[in-house]
């Protein structure tokens, strides 16, 4: 299992067009990849619906996780993404 501490970085948190653009990177992956918050359960980085229930605001703390063959490779995608914040 590979593990990234992140920071929301989007004015608006975890919207529905961030969470999209989360999903659809992680898709591309052979690797089951995971965000998850303090105080709540884990969402299925795959699924806008799970990312979305978080609840995540602009400058909260998360993890991703991932496992499977490309495990090292989805970690990087999301922390990229998270990164790049403000451009979502």
């Amino acid at each position: 299992m590979r593990s990234e501490n992140i920071t929301v970085r989007f004015e608006h948190g975890l919207h529905m067009r961030v969470a999209a653009q989360i999903a659809k990177i992680v898709q591309r992956f052979n690797a089951a990849v995971h965000i998850r918050k303090v105080g709540r359960p884990q969402a299925n980085a795959g699924s806008i619906l799970e990312i979305m229930s978080l609840g995540a605001t602009a400058g909260e703390h998360l993890s991703v996780s991932a496992d499977g063959p490309e495990k090292d490779d989805a970690v990087k995608a999301v922390t990229e993404l998270f990164e790049q914040g403000g451009g979502i």
